[in-house]
C-alpha cells in the first residue's frame, strides 16, 4: 500500500513542496481503545504478566474497534521504548489457546454430525480410551462432572467431554473444519510478520492429538485468528474478513482504496451458531467457569481458558507459565461486540482464565456499553423520531398587576417595549434574574418597571 507520492530526485539548490503522502482511516474507535487500553495496563500491573492482550469487535462487520497489547510504547519515542514494546502481540504472537478452544472444536464436531445437542458422554475424572494396539491414553480433567453435554461442556469446561466428543469425527474431517474457521492460516488483516498459527496435518497426529486438539492444546493460535473464528459464531455461522484499515484516502481526501464489510464463507450452520453460543450463556450463568465475567444487565456468551505453556528449555510443559483468556459474545439475542482477552504468564495466587481473566472482561465489556448505545436490561430505552416540535410561545403581556417574570427569555419581553403608557428599562441580557415592582404590585399608567437579565 501507498502512503505518499513517489518524488523524483532533486537538483542541488532546487526548492520543492513537501511529498502528500495519503492517510489511512482505521475502524478503532478512540474511546474504547482508550478505555480498554487503562484496562489491560492495570491488568498487566496487578497480575505481573509478561503482556496481556486485548481485542474488541464489531461482531456484524468484522471491524476491529480495539486493538490493545501491553506492554505498549509511545509512537512519539519509539526508540526510548524496550524493543518488546514494539512486538505485535495480537497478531505475530501464536501460543496454545487452552479451553476457549472448545468454543470452535464442539462447534465442528457438532456441525460434523457426529455430535447433537441431546448427545451425552460420563466424566469421572479423566478421558480413557484403549488404541487397538492395547495402549492406554489417559487425559485428566479438572473436575468430576459426571453426564454431560455440550452445554455443560462448556459450562464446566470439561476437558474429558471435549475429548470423548471429538472421538465422533475423524481426524481429517476434524482439521478440515477448524482450518475453515481460519487457524493455520493468516487472517486478511495482512499485518506485517503476521503468524499464520500452527495446525498440523492429520497425517502428524499421535493418538493423543484428536482429544488434545478438543481441548485447545497442541496447535497453536493468534488472539488476531480468535477474534475472527468467533464472527463465525456471533454471526450465524458466517465467517467475517476482518477489517482494521476502513479506507485510504488521498491528500486531497478522495478515497483510494476501501474495505467494506465481507462475508467470507460459511464455517458451520446457522443452528450449530445458535447452539454454540447458548451454551456459551451458560458459561456466565452462576454455575459456569466464566461467572465473573458477566454483566448483570446484558445477556452475554463466554468461554474461559487456561493453557500450560511449553517450556523452551524441558520442551515439556511447565508448571509455572500459562495462558489465561477469556472470549466473550454480547447481547446473546442479536449479537454486536465480541471481545477476547489473553494474559500471557500470569503472576500471582492464580492463573485460571475464569478467575484472573473473567473479570478483566467484564470491565472491559462494561467499559464498550458505556460509550455505545447498545440496550442493557437495568437501563431505561426511549424511542424517538428525531423530530423535535417547538411550542409557539406568546411574547409577555402587564394587566392590572405586575407579572412574576423572573426566567423570562429576553425575546419574550420586547412587546413591552412597545408600551406607551408604562416605561419599560431592560439590562443585561439572556433570562430575567430580578425585577422591580415585585410581583402582584399594582400597574398604572406611568409606572416604571425595571428589568435586570443575566
Amino acid at each position: 500500500m501507498e502512503l505518499s507520492t513517489a518524488s523524483q530526485p532533486q537538483a542541488p539548490g532546487e526548492s520543492r513542496e513537501p511529498a502528500k503522502g495519503n492517510s489511512l482511516v482505521l475502524t478503532i474507535d478512540s474511546s474504547i481503545q482508550y478505555s480498554l487500553e487503562e484496562i489491560a495496563r492495570k491488568t498487566k500491573d496487578d497480575t505481573g504478566a509478561e503482556s496481556v492482550i486485548l481485542l474488541a469487535g464489531d461482531a456484524k462487520t468484522g471491524e476491529i474497534l480495539a486493538y490493545v497489547a501491553m506492554p505498549d510504547f509511545d509512537p512519539n519515542a519509539y526508540f526510548e521504548s524496550p524493543t518488546e514494546a514494539w512486538y505485535d502481540w495480537p497478531s505475530v504472537y501464536s501460543y496454545e489457546p487452552g479451553s476457549v478452544f472448545k468454543v470452535f472444536s464442539m462447534a465442528s464436531v457438532m456441525d460434523s454430525g457426529g455430535i447433537d445437542a441431546n448427545t451425552t458422554f460420563v466424566c469421572d475424572g479423566a478421558y480413557r480410551r484403549t488404541a487397538p494396539s492395547g495402549e492406554e491414553i489417559k487425559i485428566k480433567c479438572l473436575g468430576s462432572h459426571g453426564v454431560v453435554n455440550v452445554e455443560k461442556i462448556l459450562e464446566y469446561s470439561c476437558n474429558a467431554g471435549a475429548a470423548y466428543a471429538s472421538d465422533r469425527i475423524e481426524p481429517e474431517a476434524f482439521y478440515e473444519r477448524l482450518s475453515s474457521f481460519g487457524f493455520g492460516s493468516r487472517t486478511a488483516l495482512a499485518l506485517p510478520g503476521e503468524s499464520a498459527g500452527l495446525l498440523n496435518a492429520p497425517s502428524t497426529w499421535s493418538l493423543r492429538s484428536k482429544p488434545t486438539i478438543a481441548m485447545g492444546q497442541e496447535l497453536l493460535v493468534t488472539a488476531v485468528q480468535m477474534f475472527d473464528a468467533a464472527t463465525a459464531v456471533s454471526n450465524g455461522g458466517v465467517l467475517l474478513k476482518p477489517i482494521l484499515v476502513r479506507r485510504v484516502v488521498d491528500a486531497e481526501g478522495k478515497t483510494v482504496s476501501e474495505n467494506a464489510p465481507v462475508a467470507t464463507k460459511r464455517v458451520i450452520s446457522a443452528q450449530t451458531a445458535q447452539t454454540i453460543l447458548d451454551a456459551m450463556e451458560k458459561v456466565s450463568s452462576s454455575g459456569g467457569t466464566g461467572w465473573r465475567a458477566k454483566v448483570k444487565d446484558v445477556r452475554m456468551a463466554v468461554k474461559t481458558g487456561t493453557a500450560q505453556m511449553i517450556d523452551r528449555e524441558t520442551k515439556r510443559y511447565s508448571d509455572t507459565d500459562y495462558i489465561a483468556s477469556t472470549l466473550a459474545i454480547f447481547p446473546v439475542e442479536d449479537p454486536r461486540i465480541i471481545v477476547y482477552l489473553a494474559i500471557v504468564k500470569p503472576k500471582g495466587e492464580s492463573y485460571y482464565g475464569g478467575r484472573i481473566a473473567a473479570p478483566v472482561v467484564r470491565d472491559a465489556v462494561d467499559a464498550i456499553l458505556s460509550v455505545t448505545d447498545l440496550p442493557r436490561a437495568d437501563s431505561p430505552s426511549v424511542e424517538h423520531s428525531g423530530r423535535v416540535v417547538l411550542p409557539h410561545l406568546e411574547g409577555v403581556t402587564i394587566g392590572d398587576t405586575m407579572p412574576n417574570l423572573v426566567g423570562t427569555p429576553k425575546r419574550l419581553l420586547l412587546p413591552l417595549l412597545e408600551r406607551r403608557d408604562i416605561s419599560v428599562r431592560m439590562s443585561g441580557e439572556g433570562y430575567v434574574a430580578s425585577q422591580s415592582p415585585p410581583e402582584g404590585t399594582p400597574i398604572a399608567p406611568g409606572a416604571v418597571i425595571e428589568l435586570e437579565l443575566k
